[in-house]
């Protein structure tokens, strides 16, 4: 239990660390940069990366269900070898094919950037996909904290790239390049720390078992993946670059929906399998709801206060260059406002996988659809509504799977009064300091001073007890454990 717990700290540590380097470095560079062209072009490069770091995680998510499927200590250590050398050439594929269409890529995004810094952008890939196989690896090895120190170097190493550009005037060849030596840095000291890899016997590439496990992952993950950036890439192709720093910064994922959602989704998906394999329907009802309760208490009055309070934190943060980015942001908030019951997960806990790949592949045509018939006609503004719509119109199916699978009205695990109760109070006390902004003219920072106290407020007035009493969670636990 000890272990669990440090490596949770450690990890949700690192990952905050990432989230809020990226953000750091992203609102440097909208300030350093004095026309948007420049920055929405540096930014197109990151939404390939990101696009193929995430399209790559497949392998070492891989690594984790092997490593907990194989019992015999030899079958887990030579995993290590198979899995590296694999996403080791997976990383060279993609930074090689990168490498030969980068006139493509550069006429499809009107962005020179791909064909002038093609070495660079390739080798700048291909080191953060690899570099992406050690959060898995040091998991499953019990050694986090070494994990979490890199990470630290990381960030430490960046901000001085980021005093080094504002000190020396660097372009982005320069920027590129420095974020290359420190993903450098970041695989040599991750290999000194693994050379296991290198030691054991064994072949090099995945087996038939594991590489069946992987492939229908990566096929998941690439379609859910294509539904987050098809208003990104669409935009590049249709519109200009600066264009696509205008929307980039606006459709902006608040990393909090992901870290309360996602904690709230690991403790459901077991309870929930072990509840539909023992039949107890009902029980299901009431830990969907509760875990719907939890969400909707803890991320409503975040999605409440970004909608209303939208543009005062963006150009806060961006500059007024950036205005239109945070109408933007209000509209690109309003798609989260669902998200608190967890679709997805439970569908996959409850035996409809299937219908999860059905369903986002649905949602990536409705979207690819909706953005060419909006983003013409509206701009930036058109690939907006094509998510707000299509991410609703996704919901109608996982709605009615559930309740031909569990017998489920949506209201019988929605708690809508509780939901209301959150909503409103929410929409009252961010209108009310929206109102003393504009009246009293204060200072844009005046919505960030005020966002910690507000979301305290909500939660002392709307939460139900039970929600937070944590001896009634844990002998719920204890109650699901022993059936």
């Amino acid at each position: 239990m000890k272990s669990l717990r440090h490596n949770t700290i450690y990890l949700v540590g690192a990952n905050s660390l990432q989230v809020a380097l990226g953000l750091i470095f992203s609102i440097f560079l909208a300030r350093y940069f004095e026309q948007k062209e420049a920055f929405g072009k540096y930014q197109q490069l990151f939404v390939i990366i990101n696009f193929l770091v995430s399209f790559s995680s497949g392998i070492p998510m891989g690594l984790s269900y092997f490593f907990g499927t194989y019992l015999d200590y030899t079958s887990r250590i030579k995993i290590y070898k198979r899995f590296w050398w694999s996403m080791f050439f997976l990383a060279l594929g993609l930074g090689g094919i990168l490498f030969l269409f980068n006139t493509i890529l550069a006429d499809f995004f009107q962005n020179n950037y791909f064909r002038e810094y093609s070495i660079l952008f390739c080798g700048l890939l291909t080191l953060k996909i690899i570099n992406s196989y050690y959060l898995q690896y040091y998991l499953t090895r019990g050694k986090l904290q070494f994990y979490f120190v890199v990470i630290i170097t990381e960030f430490v190493l960046t901000i001085i790239l980021v005093i080094a550009i504002s000190l020396f005037n660097l372009q982005i060849k320069d920027i590129l390049t420095g974020l290359i030596l420190i993903s450098l840095t970041k695989l040599i000291v991750f290999g000194s720390n693994s050379l296991l890899v290198f030691k054991i016997k064994g072949p090099i590439i995945l087996s038939k078992k594991e590489f069946e496990y992987i492939l229908p992952m990566i096929a998941i993950s690439m379609a859910s993946l294509l539904t987050i950036y098809t208003d990104k890439f669409m935009i590049s192709s249709i519109l200009n670059p600066e264009s696509f720093a205008e929307y980039q910064v606006g459709a902006f994922s608040i990393p909090f929906i992901g870290i309360i959602t996602g904690s709230v989704v690991t403790a459901l998906i077991p309870a929930l399998a072990k509840l539909k394999s023992e039949g107890d329907i009902h029980e299901i009802k009431i830990q969907l709801r509760n875990a719907t309760k939890k969400t909707s208490l803890f991320l409503v009055p975040i999605l409440i206060y970004c909608i209303l309070l939208g543009p005062h934190l963006i150009t806060a943060l961006y500059t007024e260059t950036y205005k239109n980015s945070g109408y933007i942001f209000q509209l690109y908030t309003a798609s989260y406002l669902l998200t608190v019951i967890a679709f997805s997960a439970v569908m996959n806990a409850i035996g409809l996988q299937k219908w999860v790949l059905l369903n986002t592949i649905l949602n990536l045509s409705l979207n690819v659809i909706l953005n060419l018939i909006l983003i013409p006609k509206y701009g930036n503004f058109g690939a907006v509504y094509a998510t707000l719509a299509s991410t609703y119109l996704g919901y109608f199916l996982p709605i009615h799977l559930l309740r031909k699978q569990i017998s489920a009205n949506f209201l019988e695990y929605f708690p809508i009064r509780f939901y209301s109760k959150i909503l409103l109070l929410s929409t009252v006390l961010a209108l009310f300091i929206l109102y003393l902004m504009n009246h009293y003219y204060l200072n844009k920072w005046f919505a960030f001073i005020m966002a910690v106290p507000f979301y305290f407020i909500i939660l002392i007035i709307a939460a139900d007890k039970s929600i937070l009493d944590k001896n009634q969670v844990i002998n719920r636990i204890k109650k699901i454990g022993r059936k």
